[in-house]
């Protein structure tokens, strides 16, 4: 399966309907999963660097715009997150689903750590609600919807797998 900018900004654009229509709903103690973030980490990992870093950019732009937060500010997490992750994807076992788990958390705790830090910031008053509860909140819900969404790619993967080995033994 080939996995295309066009793809993941396509699939991004029809998370962030669902995320802003049915998860809605999903929202606990404030804190809701960031399935866009999944798509962060497909792109890290699959796109060439420079490809990754423009949907990663355009992603966070998004998110920014379905959020009360400046224009810009999940745009440039989202591409120091993706950046990383592109940086250290030759570390990691790409088709691992544990690695991909373990990449979510980390990855969106640290980002949303960073916003909470400049929420502070922007606030004057130093809340560890925002920089280090809601950030792990965040992190645990998003793994777990992470973790579904790896085992349904998976799952695709392995059938795409399978068909072209079919195609193949056809005589």
């Amino acid at each position: 399966m080939k996995i295309t900018s066009l793809f993941i900004i396509t699939a991004s654009v029809l998370t962030l309907f669902l995320q802003m229509t049915l998860l809605r709903f999903a929202e606990i103690a404030s804190v809701k999963p960031e399935l866009l973030f999944i798509w962060v980490i497909m792109s890290s990992f699959y796109l060439p660097l420079r490809s990754a870093i423009f949907t990663n950019w355009f992603i966070g732009i998004m998110a920014d715009l379905t959020s009360n937060s400046s224009l810009g500010t999940m745009g440039f997490l989202y591409l120091l997150s993706g950046l990383a992750i592109s940086l250290l994807r030759e570390v990691f076992f790409r088709e691992d689903i544990a690695a991909r788990v373990g990449i979510t958390f980390i990855s969106v705790y640290f980002c949303h750590f960073l916003y909470g830090i400049g929420m502070c910031f922007a606030r004057e008053s130093l809340d560890f609600w925002f920089i280090i509860i809601k950030p792990l909140g965040i992190a645990i819900y998003t793994t777990i919807a992470g973790i579904a969404f790896f085992f349904v790619l998976a799952v695709i993967e392995h059938a795409v797998q399978i068909k072209r080995l079919r195609d193949e033994l056809k005589p």
